[in-house]
């Protein structure tokens, strides 16, 4: 019988990857919700006067509407959006992956997707590219802390953290 070993991600990894999550749950949300268009257009009728009357009636109206962005673009708009989140879920899916096969580090997948949410970011720095860069950052972060140690060992850096408040802190 084989007996598999779960190794869980540490905090900081756990956080970082919601973090993400929530932040490109909350894109969609704000996709689907939040006012990203808004127009405004006048209308004006003009009525002659009555006879003997050399006046007009001139009445305007303003109307002022404000869309969402799957409103104005359909639920095509989803996919840009929603890339942060699939990507937080394979990046997720890839470091427990790695982590049960004992291999270290976040793994070329890992990186390549979170290099491709970098790039959408960038590429769509004048629409919702700005929105995209927390999760393009945050799952970064994630796989650079995966990164430079061994399977099931901290990061040098988060090693030596933890043994000096060991140090301070003997309990």
């Amino acid at each position: 019988m084989r007996r598999t070993t779960v190794v869980r991600a540490d905090g900081a990894t756990r956080a970082l990857l919601g973090a993400a999550a929530l932040w490109s749950v909350g894109l969609i949300v704000a996709a689907i919700l939040a006012p990203a268009y808004s127009s405004t257009s006048v209308s004006s009728s003009f009525e002659p006067g009555a006879a003997g009357h050399p006046t007009a009636n001139l009445a305007q109206a303003y109307t002022h509407t404000l869309a969402t962005l799957v409103q104005v673009n359909g639920l095509k708009a989803l996919a840009p959006v929603g890339l942060p989140l699939l990507a937080t879920v394979v990046v997720s899916l890839t470091l427990g992956h790695r982590r049960r096969k004992a291999k270290s580090g976040a793994g070329p997948l890992a990186w390549t997707v979170t290099a491709l949410v970098a790039g959408a970011a960038l590429l769509g720095m004048l629409s919702i590219g700005p929105f995209i860069v927390p999760p393009a950052v945050l799952l970064g972060v994630t796989c650079g802390r995966s990164s430079g140690g061994h399977a099931g060992q901290l990061h040098p850096a988060t090693a030596d953290l933890e043994q000096g408040v060991r140090h301070l802190n003997p309990s």
